[in-house]
């Protein structure tokens, strides 16, 4: 996994330093900060157990997105987004004789690349990218609480909404409403031995400069 990790990484560096020609030729930025809230569903996938049924958690984080306008294509995205939640789950065993009580924490960061759909008011978006998960799991034994750092893909999609525009041109365009689908494949290492993906559900309060 640390392998993984190092390839993922140099990946992310090549493909930046690649991009900065074309950032370099740009014709406009539109800058993009925002808050994220909402709920967080994870699914995780155990050797021996009948089930793991995981609550979904509020979410909450924040995104900064820097819209760019190539001569080659217009409203391109390039975000980071970071998102945190809670969540409560339960691990049944497969003979259902036992049941494993535990609470999971997941702070995630990424850098994605997307596109947004032109719309007057209503403005259609679509991402994907890489990052990194940090996850806290804690069963009711605490002796056994587990901290990692794990790799992940996610893809999304949503739209913004509109709901203030500058009459002329100035420091702030616009004020808008969104919301997001997002997600997100997780490379985890011990917390479930088979598997562990999620998907964020959240709206967005969002200024553009």
């Amino acid at each position: 996994m640390c392998g993984f990790k190092m390839i993922v990484r140099r990946a992310l560096i090549a493909v930046l330093i690649a991009l900065l020609p074309a950032v370099a030729a740009a014709k406009d930025f539109k800058s993009m900060p925002a808050f994220d809230i909402g709920g967080r569903w994870i699914f995780g996938y155990q050797t021996g157990a009948k089930e793991v049924v995981i609550q979904p958690g509020l979410a909450y984080g924040g995104t900064f997105t820097q819209i760019i306008d190539f001569s080659w294509a217009r409203n391109m995205a390039f975000e980071a987004n970071y998102l945190h939640s809670f969540s409560h789950g339960e691990t049944e065993s497969e003979d259902g004789g036992d049941v494993a009580v535990f609470d999971i924490t997941m702070d995630s960061g990424s850098a994605n690349i997307g596109y947004f759909f032109s719309g007057r008011k209503l403005l259609p978006y679509i991402s994907t990218g890489l990052g990194v998960a940090v996850l806290k799991y804690e069963p009711e034994a605490a002796v056994d609480k587990v901290w990692e750092q794990d790799v992940t893909f996610n893809i999304g999609g949503g739209a913004d909404w509109t709901l203030w525009e500058a009459a002329k041109s100035g420091a702030l365009d616009r004020i808008l409403l969104g919301a997001r689908v997002r997600y997100e494949y997780i490379a985890v290492q011990q917390i479930f031995d088979v598997g562990m993906s999620a998907l964020a559900i959240t709206g967005r309060f969002e200024l553009r400069f």
